[in-house]
């Protein structure tokens, strides 16, 4: 029997802000405490990181917020000059002018280097700061969570492997009907924050929509479909989802609500939910119940295909989440909620993850409008099946189906992805 309290922890530990996109932020986020351990008084003389082809793909080309810079190498640089590891994915928060020009000089001065190695798979950042008092090392296995500190040869710091995700595996039972039976039975005021993910996510699709980011595809669909978009929810939704993606991929200073270490898939979970709560008139309650659904499916589905992924998780995880939500909110059974997901899994299944940039809005959009016509197949009793290539009538049985497609494509996919940006120098 799931604990109530256990679930909760996790929405806490896993729906947070991020400033920026989460991949130059973990790396920024490693410089950042071998910076803080070795002093700010101490001379640096090189700046390494180490990072998975996940990480590395996604981080090469997304905007640095307040920078005008992109890519994981000045998120190393401004790491090194700026950052305060104790807030996390929101390492960046608060910086200024001066700290991204002491990043331009650092980078300009000193050697700052992010290296691919394709033996580390999932999430892996190692941050490495020599200096004139010393060498530092810290080690990631999320994109927040620190396991080790070595200073000078000597770890200072090491996560115990017993409590290493041990909220993660304490759910490991967690089931569509589990996460219902949550989100309907738990009290309000222990969800209530998940509702500040509504504020922060719609500012940053406002963002978008006001400003010149990456391709403009937000705007775009505002300019096209006009005042069509306040008539249908599904068209809204993905247009504030684009425009959200426009703006955090495109550098704003703005932060994303994020889930399972993701701003994007934060957005993509949360948007579509807000937008159909309003149309619907639903009061706060039911929809941070709805957003609890949202949240934690997307965790459910990425614990089969990981939190990094060659697939797009937010077309294959993030919309089975507000999918799942958005046919709970419009009166859909446990079967419907399942069946909304096989259905999204039928349609998305493939589509490659090939890094955070700007055309991520593009994916992200075409993702939200799947979540809601998946739900309207699910709530006509229309869903995939085992006749339908990788999926099956049992929902446990589609989703390992598809965890052994992209354990099998995983490495070849992610390899071929980075030897592409290589060659791009």
């Amino acid at each position: 029997m799931l604990k109530q309290d256990a679930i909760v922890t996790l929405l806490q530990k896993e729906v947070s802000p991020a400033v920026g996109c989460t991949a130059p932020v973990a790396v920024g986020l490693a410089v950042a405490k071998c910076r803080e351990v070795l002093g700010e008084k101490a001379e640096i003389q090189s700046v390494r990181v180490i990072v998975s082809p996940g990480i590395f793909k996604n981080g090469y080309s997304v905007g640095i917020p307040n920078s005008g810079e992109k890519g994981n190498v000045f998120g190393a640089a401004l790491g090194a000059v700026y950052g305060d590891p104790s807030l996390g994915l929101a390492v960046f928060l608060g910086v200024s002018p001066n700290d991204i020009e002491k990043a331009r000089r650092l980078l300009q001065s000193h050697d700052v280097s992010v290296a691919c190695d394709p033996s580390k798979r999932g999430v892996y950042v190692e941050g490495i700061i020599s200096a004139d008092s010393g060498e530092c090392r810290t080690v990631m296995n999320t994109h927040s969570n620190i396991v080790r500190v070595v200073l000078n040869g000597k770890t200072i710091y090491e996560q115990k492997e017993a409590s290493v995700d041990a909220t993660t595996r304490s759910l490991d039972c967690l089931s569509i009907e589990s996460i219902t039976s949550f989100a309907e039975t738990v009290p309000f005021e222990q969800i209530r924050f998940l509702l500040d993910g509504i504020s922060v996510n719609m500012a940053l699709a406002e963002d978008g929509l006001s400003h010149d980011y990456c391709l403009n595809i937000g705007k775009s669909l505002k300019t096209v479909f006009g005042e069509k978009t306040n008539l249908l929810p599904d068209l809204k939704a993905r247009m504030l989802v684009s425009a959200a993606a426009d703006a955090r991929m495109g550098g704003s200073s703005l932060p994303a609500m994020s889930t399972v270490g993701s701003g994007n898939q934060g957005i993509t979970a949360i948007l579509p939910v807000a937008v159909l709560t309003e149309h619907l008139g639903v009061d706060d309650e039911k929809t941070a119940r709805a957003l609890a659904i949202s949240h934690l499916v997307t965790y459910y589905v990425k614990q089969y295909i990981g939190r990094i992924s060659s697939m797009c998780l937010c077309g294959v995880a993030a919309s089975a989440g507000a999918g799942c939500a958005i046919t709970w909110l419009r009166g859909g059974s446990i079967q419907a909620m399942k069946d909304c997901i096989k259905n999204i899994l039928a349609a998305l299944t493939g589509m490659i993850c090939d890094g955070a940039k700007g055309t991520c809005a593009l994916k992200m959009g075409v993702a939200t409008a799947e979540a809601f016509h998946a739900s309207d197949l699910a709530i006509m009793l229309s869903s995939a099946g085992s006749d339908d290539g990788i999926i099956d009538d049992d929902l446990g049985i589609t989703l390992k189906n598809v965890e052994k497609i992209t354990q099998v494509t995983r490495d070849a996919i992610d390899d071929s992805i980075v030897d592409i940006i290589n060659a791009k120098g």
